[in-house]
């Protein structure tokens, strides 16, 4: 079904008008012009339905709300039996924390291409916070978004992850080693050991493979979002069962409860998911 191009705005083909700019289709190869003004894409299209009165803005607030309300299903998960854990590193700054919108005062000149790894295990305060993951053998998935990966903290994490007495099967690290409350299993990723039997943990590495990618649609994320993101992707493997219209209901399920709305037009499911104290870090 084509759109009628009027003088007042381009007709969607489904009775209603939507006005404002409306950009054409970007082309490979070809830099802004006279008459590609948007080829460049450095200038979003705000356009909105007539009508509805709803700018894009309230549009981002809705997707946001349905998300959270969507976290609802992951407050209390936790996975037993034999339980397989891996950890990762990921790059997120300060990204979008600009005050009133806007540009923010870096102090600095901006970085042409994406932030440089420092040396050394990633930390929160270095903007690579850590991301442990629990996969059940029987299909659970809980993912913590933590600032560190240190002992201390990895067995936080693991109280509230794992239920007690499970079986964990993990790489030789030094902080699942001194994990108390579970029966422990590990294979020498330094001796090129990667399997030894049923001892394993390629379904949490073939996680962390899904996870990645989803992650890098965002283009960067900010390390105060990042339990929000993750926690979403939670949702989706652990029903992946379903296909998507029956995620969405789920999603609307939860949106249309009273209490549930409520909390989730406040964050407060993303807030319980922050385990780890990383959102009510001071942000610069």
């Amino acid at each position: 079904m084509q759109a009628k191009r009027g003088r007042r705005g381009v007709e969607n083909g489904f009775g209603g008008l939507v006005t404002g700019r409306v950009s054409r289709p970007r082309q490979l190869g070809r830099g802004p012009s006279k008459e590609y003004p948007q080829a460049s894409g450095t200038r979003p299209v705000t356009a909105h339905c007539q009508g509805s009165g709803r700018p894009h803005p309230d549009s981002y607030r809705w997707c946001w709300w349905l998300r959270n309300a969507a976290l609802s299903y992951e407050m209390q998960r936790q996975v037993e039996g034999i339980v397989e854990t891996d950890d990762l590193y990921h790059t997120a700054g300060q990204k979008g924390q600009a005050k009133r919108g806007g540009q923010k005062h870096l102090g600095r000149r901006a970085r042409g291409r994406r932030k440089k790894r420092e040396p050394g295990r990633g930390h929160y305060d270095k903007d690579r916070p850590a991301i442990i993951a629990w996969v059940s053998r029987q299909g659970a998935v809980v993912l913590h978004v933590t600032r560190d990966f240190t002992v201390k903290t990895v067995q936080k994490a693991a109280n509230i992850a794992v239920q007690a007495g499970s079986r964990r099967y993990t790489d030789s690290a030094s902080s699942y080693r001194a994990l108390k409350g579970y029966v422990h299993e590990f294979v020498n990723h330094t001796q090129k050991e990667y399997a030894r039997g049923d001892v394993h943990e390629n379904r949490a590495e073939c996680l962390f493979s899904l996870l990645k990618p989803y992650l890098h649609v965002f283009r960067g994320v900010s390390k105060c979002n990042l339990p929000g993101y993750v926690g979403f992707f939670q949702f989706l493997r652990n029903f992946r069962q379903h296909n998507a219209f029956e995620q969405a209901e789920l999603i609307l399920r939860a949106a249309l409860e009273p209490t549930i709305a409520r909390r989730a037009k406040q964050g407060e499911f993303v807030k319980c998911l922050d385990h780890f104290d990383l959102l009510q870090t001071a942000r610069n």
